[in-house]
């Protein structure tokens, strides 16, 4: 849970600010409160703070100052700063210090969980962690432009700032595009990740230098390292001309000054910038057929979709049904579906080549996302699907495909077996998810409703297949995890009770002893004596 400091001169304002938002449920807490800087300041270091939500003109110690301040102690701790219109010249000067952004009061509970939600995302990614200076005007500038690209921002509050930032939001026409760098090292190694920040930080300068000569074009980095292109126009014509001919420009120079290879997507045209979103999503799903395509190209979505949504038997096969499916385990409904698909495809007039081929590789995708979600064993890697996807290209006949395809599902089906004979897929998915997650807010309601199913009969399935209430079952793994951490580090009880899933370090002893029979304490106490009983 990550920790937040409130610091204003007015009580009500503090107590307010505590009370509109529910903050564990961001998993944040408002572990201070102060009436001015100087005691804001008067917990650091001492006690470390996440996130600081600071008024800027109070008594003492000024919250531009108090920023100062705790940024030579920390320089990770994020600001965000409360303000009053006559504070605007205020507002600059914190910019130029680096916050995450600035909420007018009386505050909007819809601006300042939006704030919230995108400074905790970029906590917990480490990209963003070197990009900028920690004293840059860009944070705000990338913090807006993201929040607008996926939105997450009110039409005031970005009229607002966009007249701060100077960005003109008053262009007919506006296409998203997105760089994703391919690395020559394994991107997701956090032993890498200074590596990557500064291969996205050198790249990030030079779509920026490419974009001053482009009055209509704005650029910065998203959340997981992809650089986006914002292209503004006010006439359709040579929009498209342009944009082809900066995004290959910058290609070029990043293919020869950073060697690195690239994957180009490109969403549709829309009107207004309040629909900069949809092209900015178009261009993240395209980014799947990295695992189709070669490296280096540019490829639009209204060119790529157009090969299957002019076929409404392909549309027809989502995710959600065709994995119902899938995980029943029935080959011989499975198998009959898929000849009934394709059966389909080959009796309509308007099928192509291609709709035969992208329907394969439709189901495929589906398969490998199912796979990952149920965290099975792998029987293929992207690298295998890359080429499993160019040898199905290759293949002459529809039968062919059609055993390609079977071959994959007898695969997925192994797999789903052998990974567990007795638990159905759905209990073994929430199962995964508590294991990766055992940390966080926990709950069959929440489950129930990520998975859409009846929490009542999800908790009865549970209890059924693992012979255990759902509340025993993650008590028990976080306490089992609590004493590892008890046992192997000095962290403190409290900081471990976080750790574990426990807001409450009075409920965390009670719950450890309940299952365990000793305390923190105690059990700590019982390893020294073990240990110095072993030296004699």
């Amino acid at each position: 849970m990550y920790k937040v400091m409130i610091v204003d001169d007015e009580q009500f304002i503090l107590d307010g600010l505590r009370a509109i938002i529910d903050w564990e449920e961001y998993n944040l807490s408002v572990s201070a409160c102060a009436l001015d800087g100087e005691e804001a300041f008067s917990f650091f270091p001492r006690q470390y703070m996440d996130i600081v939500i600071t008024d800027i003109t109070m008594p003492r110690m000024n919250g531009l100052d108090l920023i100062r301040k705790i940024k030579k102690i920390n320089s990770d701790v994020k600001f965000i700063i409360l303000s009053g219109y006559s504070d605007f010249q205020y507002v600059k000067e914190g910019m130029k210090l680096g916050i995450e952004n600035y909420l007018l009061k009386p505050i909007n509970v819809e601006e300042l969980t939006s704030t919230l939600t995108n400074t905790i995302n970029k906590i917990e990614t480490s990209i963003n962690q070197e990009l900028y200076s920690k004293n840059d005007l860009n944070i705000l500038r990338n913090n807006i432009l993201y929040r607008w690209a996926t939105n997450n921002i009110d039409a005031q509050e970005l009229t607002e700032r966009a007249a701060l930032l100077n960005l003109n939001l008053k262009y007919l026409y506006y296409t998203v595009s997105s760089i994703k760098l391919l690395f020559p090292f394994d991107e997701h190694d956090i032993r890498n990740n200074k590596k990557k920040s500064k291969l996205v930080s050198q790249a990030l300068k030079i779509c920026a230098a490419t974009t001053d000569y482009h009055q209509d074009l704005i650029c910065f980095c998203d959340l997981v390292g992809d650089l986006v292109f914002i292209s503004c126009r006010n006439s359709q014509n040579g929009q498209e001309k342009m944009l082809s001919m900066v995004l290959n420009q910058v290609k070029e120079i990043l293919n020869s000054k950073l060697h690195l290879n690239l994957f180009i997507t490109v969403g549709r045209n829309y009107k207004s910038y309040l629909n900069v979103y949809k092209s900015y999503w178009e261009t993240k799903e395209l980014q799947n057929y990295l695992l189709l395509l070669t490296e280096n190209q540019i490829i639009h979505y209204d060119k790529v979709k157009s090969l299957t949504e002019n076929n409404s038997v392909i549309t027809e096969l989502d995710f959600k049904s065709f994995s119902k499916l899938l995980i029943s385990k029935n080959t011989t409904v499975i198998f009959q579906f898929i000849d009934e698909l394709f059966a389909k495809l080959q009796s309509s007039i308007t099928t192509t080549p291609s709709d035969i081929q992208n329907c394969a590789i439709k189901i495929l995708l589906i398969i490998n996302r199912l796979a990952e979600e149920l965290n099975l064993p792998s029987n293929t890697s992207k690298h295998d699907y890359k080429k499993l996807f160019s040898n199905l290209l290759k293949l002459q006949s529809i039968e062919q495909i059609i055993k390609s395809v079977k071959d994959e599902i007898i695969k997925f089906n192994e797999s789903l077996t052998m990974e567990d004979l007795q638990m159905t897929p759905v209990i073994r998915q929430i199962l995964n998810y508590i294991n990766s997650n055992y940390a966080s807010e926990l709950s069959i309601k929440t489950l129930s409703q990520k998975l859409n199913i009846n929490p009542t009969y999800l908790g009865q399935l549970f209890q059924k297949e693992t012979g255990e209430l759902f509340s025993n079952y993650v008590n028990e793994l976080r306490i089992k995890k609590a004493k590892e951490l008890l046992l192997t580090t000095n962290l403190k009880t409290k900081k471990i009770a976080s750790r574990v899933g426990y807001s409450d370090v009075n409920y965390f002893y009670k719950k450890f002893k309940q299952y365990t029979g000793l305390s923190p304490t105690e059990l700590r106490g019982k390893k020294k004596y073990l240990r110095m009983k072993g030296c004699r």
